[in-house]
């Protein structure tokens, strides 16, 4: 073992949403998914299918919504999805199945075809960084930006299998909702801009359901938004100083990125609850990564899909 269990990656200062949405949620947690990387085996599904929506509703937004569209939707779905999951796991994961993707896709035109009907593609699938403060700045991938008679607003699509009151008040004040918000202001004039719409589909058992929360902010509470951030920050780039400089293997307990037991209950639990139970110094059990886990560090700066699936996108028609 090293001189100190955690090697820095880069990707460590390279902010995003989810990674202070993580440290919001418990430093330990952040710790855990964006410090050293594990991530559960159990959430690809749901990371899997999650993009492939994701590809047909790019599809949709390029082509229109058309039985064309969708049967090329239905394409780029599957480019992405069995990529991860092939058609022997379909059952293991009922609802979120191709088959159900393509009823709900089938429904989503039927339900927003003509409420969408004068709105403009001014882009898709944008990535890059504005600055929160004078040596920061924040990343963001937004799913798609376009204009209506409102205005310039960015429309991100999520998949789920509960709606309701808790889920749509919770986009209101998030850190994802807040950075598109931040990123729209700096691409657009503020009078242009409108803010940002989060479209929900909902894979239920016997159903499937739609909900579109709109999030604004006025530029006072924007900079409300940013002072968080920044706060936030200041308090994730401590904790990272004193992981590498003050905590080490040979300690009785890990002092950085102190443990929030009020979130170990949130949606199912906390998949790090059991080392959090067991393990007063995690550092000193990195040397495998356990059962049930896999290691990645997500870079919002590396979004660029491989040649393969871009000259299959391709082949099929759904980039144009």
């Amino acid at each position: 073992m090293s001189n100190h269990a955690v090697q820095p990656q880069e990707t460590w200062h390279k902010y995003h949403a989810t990674k202070l949405e993580d440290y919001l949620t418990c430093p330990r947690y952040a710790f855990y998914r964006q410090i050293i990387g594990w991530q559960k085996e159990s959430t690809r599904n749901h990371l899997a299918f999650g993009s492939a929506w994701h590809e047909l509703q790019e599809v949709l937004l390029r082509q229109g919504y058309t039985a064309e569209a969708l049967a090329a939707g239905m394409d780029a779905f599957l480019l992405r999805y069995r990529r991860a999951f092939g058609p022997e796991t379909d059952e293991l994961f009922t609802p979120k199945t191709p088959s159900t993707a393509l009823t709900a896709a089938a429904h989503y035109i039927m339900e927003y075809a003509e409420k969408d009907r004068n709105q403009k593609v001014l882009h898709l699938e944008t990535c890059g960084a504005v600055p929160v403060s004078a040596d920061r700045v924040i990343r963001f991938k937004m799913d798609s930006i376009l204009e209506d008679a409102r205005g310039v607003f960015s429309r991100e699509h999520k998949t789920g299998s509960s709606s309701g009151r808790q889920w749509m008040d919770k986009w209101l004040l998030a850190m994802q909702v807040g950075t598109y918000t931040h990123a729209l202001y700096c691409l657009y004039p503020q009078e242009r801009v409108w803010g940002v719409e989060v479209s929900g589909t909902f894979f239920l058992k016997t159903k499937i359901n739609f909900a579109r929360v709109p999030c604004r902010a006025s530029m006072p509470m924007l900079n409300a938004w940013l002072y968080d951030v920044n706060n936030w920050l200041d308090r994730f780039e401590a904790d990272v100083d004193r992981l590498m400089t003050e905590d080490s293997e040979a300690s009785p307990v890990m002092a950085s990125f102190p443990r929030n037991p009020l979130s170990c209950t949130n949606y199912y639990g906390c998949e790090y609850h059991p080392f959090c139970l067991s393990w007063a110094n995690p550092l000193q059990h990195l040397d495998d990564i356990p059962m049930g886990f896999y290691q990645e560090f997500w870079d919002p700066e590396k979004t660029t899909e491989d040649k393969d699936l871009l000259e299959e996108k391709e082949n099929l028609g759904v980039l144009r």
